[in-house]
């Protein structure tokens, strides 16, 4: 691999370990920011979801600017964002601009997510290498997730306030913005190396790969994101009302479950390849289903282990998804993850919106449960994509996509 192409990962690697570290010190700091706003699980629910609304039109937009633009606009201008919207839901306590911060971040996370994840297709060469790598991208979103609690719990007790932590994550993103803006990207895209002449087009590239896969992928996407980003967000206040444990501890629960699902993604290419990506997903999802189910409903103390290892139900399930798509539909694989993590934002959307929802009508024991729903409709999704007809292409086909 080309040092330029070692930059690029790099870059993105970080990126996703600033993504696995804010989404989960956001899961820690929920309780304090709800004591602190005073805010109820309805207001708190709405402010996740609206910045799940800002990051799936920043994920459709783009999807649909980053062959256009190149990688570097939309990683600067996501950034960018984020930053913006940060500072502003650290500094204000009326409800209407804590929630327009979340909105703003939103946005830029949803510019930054296909950034980052752009890089895979930009530099991989055949579909095992996708797959690789989107695993070991999105494994250091569980470093950094499972990293981040521990460094919580000790910035808390140097000082109670929520935001202590979000200034932190702020460095880590000045970080990635100044290396952005300085790395020399040039025009590079998620098919940099192909002739414009010799893309097919969007209708053409999707018929190819099948419209049938397409919508089970994106729905299967849109269900899992429901169920982690349910689980990783309330899991520490549902120990907290409901098992009765102090927050230091949810947040080790929390990092405990990140440190799990690290290990899955960063081991997942391993094995991935012998059971085969779309049965892996199913597999994965099932084992989720009764472990999850089994830590809710069995409340002895072995059961709290569980939680920890479920993780690995969780590890490999959405980069394989994606690494499924980008084979598929090679030739607009910068589109097309457009449309996944657009699927992405629009299950945060509906399942932090459901969660709260169901929470402040009767209880957060009954809105977690949910999970298990979310993590069933990624098992039937995925069964109706290897039912469907449609032909996946061979990993000979997908490199003569990539440089014919």
């Amino acid at each position: 691999m080309a040092l330029f192409e070692r930059k690029l990962l790099f870059i993105s690697f970080v990126g996703m370990l600033f993504f696995g570290s804010i989404d989960s010190l956001r899961s820690i700091m929920t309780p304090l920011i709800q004591k602190d706003l005073h805010l109820n699980y309805l207001e708190l629910s709405g402010a996740f979801s609206l910045g799940s609304f800002g990051y799936l039109a920043g994920s459709f937009l783009g999807g649909l600017v980053i062959d256009k633009k190149g990688l570097k606009f939309v990683t600067v201008w996501g950034s960018f964002l984020i930053a913006v919207g940060l500072l502003l839901y650290m500094n204000v306590e009326n409800y209407s601009l804590f929630a327009s911060g979340f909105v703003l971040a939103g946005i830029g996370g949803g510019f930054l997510e296909i950034g980052i994840n752009g890089a895979v297709p930009a530099v991989a060469k055949s579909a095992e290498d996708q797959a690789r790598y989107f695993n070991w991208l999105h494994g250091f979103y569980g470093v950094g997730a499972s990293g981040l609690p521990i460094l919580s719990i000790w910035i808390l007790q140097l000082s109670p306030d929520w935001r202590s932590g979000f200034w932190v994550e702020l460095v880590l993103l000045s970080f990635i913005l100044l290396f952005v803006i300085f790395f020399r990207y040039g025009q590079v895209t998620t098919h940099s190396g192909k002739p414009h002449s010799q893309r097919e087009t969007v209708p053409n590239t999707i018929k190819s790969g099948g419209y049938t896969r397409l919508v089970g992928l994106l729905l299967a996407i849109l269900a899992y994101v429901m169920a982690e980003v349910g689980y990783a967000t309330w899991l520490p206040t549902y120990l907290l009302q409901v098992r009765a444990l102090p927050l230091s501890e949810g947040a080790l629960y929390l990092s405990g479950f990140y440190l799990v699902f690290t290990a899955g993604r960063l081991s997942a290419h391993w094995w991935i390849h012998r059971i085969g990506q779309e049965k892996t997903v199913m597999i994965s999802s099932t084992l989720g289903i009764l472990l999850v189910g089994t830590a809710i409903v069995w409340r002895g103390e072995a059961a709290m282990a569980l939680f920890i290892v479920s993780g690995i139900c969780f590890a490999a399930i959405f980069p394989t998804i994606a690494a499924i798509a980008c084979s598929l539909y090679a030739n607009q694989a910068g589109r097309i993850l457009g449309y996944l993590f657009t699927a992405s934002g629009l299950g945060a959307l509906v399942g932090n919106g459901m969660i709260g929802v169901i929470a402040n009508t009767y209880g957060i024991e009954w809105a977690f449960s949910g999970i298990i729903c979310f993590l069933t409709c990624v098992f039937l999704c995925m069964l109706a994509v290897i039912r469907s007809k449609e032909r996946i292409p061979t990993d000979e086909s997908f490199v003569h996509s990539k440089n014919s």
